[in-house]
């Protein structure tokens, strides 16, 4: 606790200052209630759109999912502004948002009244993502794949997430090596509902699943580590590129 209250002075100093990942982290901070600071999601939002209009992305990334599911942070809705943000971070590349708005096209929660050509453009994202490592979105795609027939990519994807630590992947990898190639959710209490229910829309804002916090799989370091370490990023991109063998023409 003592750390985290020293680390919102220098938060608060830099983004005094106008560093926009300090804004960022404020927005964090207020969002989890951490430290001495209470939670709460309207001060949080704020700092998020500050921090995204001095250019950070994950900034962008927060700001455009709590617009786009604003009672699960006590406001309105305004899915207008939410689908702004996010389409800036997507522009950029950043994979965790990629994720988010290509999940969300899949599941229909976002997008148009063309469900197919709305699935096809979230598979591409999810597409994007997963070639940079980012181990939901191979998960994802893999489970995408199977629902177009594709059994052999599939495996490859999701098994590739569990063999980088990500459990529900390395629970549904155990299933495909038996034979058993279904599409409904594995996740307690959901077993009937379809597989993307195995799925948090964002693994940053909402409650982060079990899933997302073990070993190297660990989307939170990830998140933090994106802007830092672009040299690891290209590698993992380029691990990712060969897992599936395949192209967005077979999505």
């Amino acid at each position: 606790r003592n750390d985290v209250t020293e680390a919102v002075k220098w938060y608060r100093a830099g983004a005094k200052e106008g560093d926009p990942t300090c804004k960022y982290n404020l927005g964090n901070l207020y969002l989890q209630g951490l430290g001495d600071l209470p939670p709460d999601t309207d001060i949080a939002l704020k700092w998020f759109e500050r921090a995204a209009e001095g250019g950070d992305l994950q900034g962008m990334c927060n700001a455009g999912l709590m617009y786009m599911d604003g009672p699960q942070f006590q406001f309105e809705s305004d899915k207008k502004k939410g689908m702004g943000y996010l389409v800036q971070a997507v522009d950029h590349g950043l994979p965790r948002c990629e994720y988010s708005l290509g999940l969300g096209l899949i599941r229909g929660f976002v997008g148009t009244t063309n469900i197919e050509k709305d699935r096809k453009e979230g598979a591409d994202l999810l597409l994007r993502s997963a070639e940079k490592g980012f181990l939901w979105s191979q998960y994802a795609l893999g489970m995408h794949l199977l629902s177009k027939g594709k059994k052999k990519a599939a495996q490859k994807w999701v098994c590739g997430a569990g063999d980088k630590q990500l459990s529900i992947a390395k629970r549904r990898c155990r299933l495909f090596k038996k034979g058993k190639f279904e599409l409904k959710s594995i996740a307690k209490g959901k077993k009937q509902k379809e597989w993307y229910w195995d799925l948090p829309n964002d693994v940053t804002l909402h409650e982060r699943a079990e899933e997302a916090q073990e070993g190297r799989g660990t989307q939170e370091a990830q998140a933090t580590e994106e802007a830092q370490q672009p040299e690891e990023e290209t590698q993992e991109a380029q691990e990712g590129e060969t897992l599936g063998e395949v192209t967005s023409d077979e999505l």
